[in-house]
């Protein structure tokens, strides 16, 4: 039986019955769901609304995200997911935001859209807290930045997300975090993994000292057979990172090598002594059991140093995956040469060649600097012990010296190893 009227053999709903449906799904679109409260954690994994300084929700409508409803949708639920790693989220890291059509947000030229990501990390954001690092928590204020640090999230007149300029001292858009509460677990979902499927990783990039001193790693999952699968066909929780600590030294020089190169830092500049990964090796400084007896000064902590730069020269490569010892030989260690180490890179990533006729000890890592260029700083000549000053403490990136070297990036290292 029809309670509404009868059109064309239809029967259409009552006007009043077809309000209150559109009333119900106006209210399911605009009540506040149930939500963390003020300063719990968040954690990769969990459920986001983020409200910008309008008032309005940041909204994701087919590729198209704005914020210019103050809904608690479907379409205003963002899922954060940890780049790297599990648990927290800490300001400064780096994220992904997902919507509910299980597309990230993703910058493309300069507008934020939900969509596939096409090149590495352009779906990965970075999130910056307001009051300063720490972990992120419900009701913080803070920045969206795309892809690097200079780069911040806004909005346009319409309201649309967009990439503003890079550089400057431009903050962008302050977004308020807001977590929808933790629903109970009560089914455990399962996945059916092919027989011998296991991850590769195929790709590497360069040693990033704006991804915090790491280099992106594509990592695929592939059958025994090498065909490549999805990515639900492996084990999820055996799946390698896909960015890599890359190898610090000295004062907060960024190296482009890991410790799974199994490759020796090449130089002397990185260490009080002077010597090459071969020289160290040759005195004992490898060993955990004895300390050397020909180096002056050493300390308890300096056996873990030589090994993680020398794993080759140490012979520890065996205790790494996918090792290939070799050693890349640099002059500048020679008795009586004066050469600058192609490899060194200072803490802002640029090469000995950008100091030539400047001020080497106007910077927080000039003893690292002048050691490992002395040519370029002309202290051709000088007492190791001079240049050298002892382990770092604590780097101090001013923002001086971060604007005057960011731009800089040399790509020596890798030209040094392709020549060998």
């Amino acid at each position: 039986q029809c309670s509404g009227s009868q059109v064309g053999g239809t029967c259409v709903a009552a006007r009043d019955h077809q309000l209150m449906q559109v009333r119900k799904t106006w209210s399911t679109l605009s009540r506040s769901p149930s939500l963390l409260g003020a300063g719990n954690v968040i954690s990769g994994g969990d459920t986001l609304f983020l409200t910008a300084t309008n008032d309005k929700r940041v909204t994701v409508n087919g590729t198209s995200v704005f914020a210019r409803w103050d809904h608690y949708g479907t379409w205003q639920k963002l899922r954060v997911e940890k780049i790297e790693g599990e648990g927290a989220i800490h300001s400064g890291e780096f994220i992904r935001l997902v919507a509910h059509t299980d597309l990230a947000l993703v910058v493309k030229g300069s507008t934020v859209v939900a969509a596939a990501s096409e090149e590495p990390h352009d779906d990965h954001l970075q999130i910056v807290r307001r009051d300063g690092a720490g972990e992120v928590k419900a009701d913080d204020a803070v920045y969206l930045r795309a892809r690097t640090m200079n780069i911040p999230i806004g909005l346009n007149a319409d309201k649309e997300l967009v990439a503003l300029a890079a550089g400057g001292d431009i903050e962008g858009e302050l977004f308020t975090v807001e977590a929808a509460a933790k629903e109970p677990t009560t089914t455990t979902a399962t996945t059916t993994m092919e027989e011998g499927s296991h991850w590769e990783i195929e790709d590497v990039g360069e040693c990033d000292v704006e991804l915090g001193c790491h280099r992106d790693r594509t990592v695929v999952c592939k059958n025994a057979d090498g065909t490549r699968l999805q990515s639900s066909e492996c084990d999820r929780a055996t799946r390698p990172s896909s960015y890599e600590a890359c190898i610090t030294l000295g004062q907060g020089s960024c190296l482009d090598i890991a410790e799974s190169d199994c490759l020796d830092v090449p130089g002397c500049w990185w260490n009080r002594w002077r010597k090459t990964c071969p020289e160290l090796a040759q005195e004992g400084a490898c060993s955990t059991e004895a300390e050397p007896t020909n180096l002056a000064n050493w300390e308890e902590g300096d056996v873990q140093l030589v090994r993680r730069a020398c794993g080759a020269a140490c012979g520890v490569c065996s205790e790494r995956p996918n090792s290939a010892p070799k050693y890349v030989e640099s002059p500048s260690c020679e008795e009586g040469v004066c050469e600058d180490d192609v490899v060194y890179r200072t803490p802002f990533g640029s090469g000995c060649f950008r100091w030539a006729g400047r001020d080497c000890n106007s910077v927080f890592f000039a003893s690292d600097l002048k050691a490992a260029c002395p040519k370029a700083c002309r202290v051709c000549g000088s007492h190791a012990e001079d240049l050298w000053k002892g382990q770092a403490g604590p780097l101090q990136h001013t923002k001086e010296a971060a604007s005057a070297e960011v731009h800089f990036y040399t790509k020596q290292a890798q030209a040094a190893r392709e020549q060998q």
